[in-house]
């Protein structure tokens, strides 16, 4: 149930408000709203309520995979297994104005032994 994000693009200065979450397992909250920064090298760093409803810190590195479709790596503080969560998570951004993005970002979930799958929304600004 690892929610991360990095914004838009790894080569654009950008900021990223994270929007609601839909977690398969059932997580209790949706409500998964953050700040993120991406440095335009790859590099984001935000904050957001997770799903477990704490607030988790993270670092993500960021792949373009295709023009619409970016890879995180991410490792994000605040989930009760651990000190430092890591996750993978494929965001489909698409550009609705010459700075702005819509994201739909995927990530498996592996929580108390059910295996599901994370929805997000997010959306971010080019810098």
């Amino acid at each position: 149930m690892l929610l991360v994000l990095a914004a838009g693009s790894a080569h654009a200065q950008s900021v990223l408000v994270h929007g609601p979450s839909y977690h398969s397992n059932g997580a209790t909250n949706a409500r998964t709203f953050g700040l993120g920064y991406a440095f335009g090298n790859g590099f984001s760093v935000g904050a957001y309520r997770n799903s477990e409803g704490s607030t988790s810190v993270y670092g993500s590195w960021t792949w373009t995979l295709l023009p619409y479709l970016d890879l995180h790596a991410v490792l994000a503080t605040g989930y009760s297994r651990g000190p430092l969560a890591p996750g993978v998570l494929l965001d489909l951004n698409v550009p609705i104005a010459d700075v702005w993005r819509v994201h739909l970002m995927a990530s498996p979930t592996y929580d108390s032994d059910k295996v599901g799958i994370m929805l997000h929304a997010a959306v971010s600004l080019r810098l």
